[in-house]
C-alpha cells in the first residue's frame, strides 16, 4: 500500500508517496 506522507525539504513541506 502506498500512504502520502509530508517530507520537510528546503522549500518546505513537500507531499510525496511512500511504498
Amino acid at each position: 500500500d502506498a500512504e502520502i506522507v509530508k517530507q520537510e525539504s528546503d522549500v518546505g513541506p513537500e507531499p510525496y508517496q511512500a511504498v
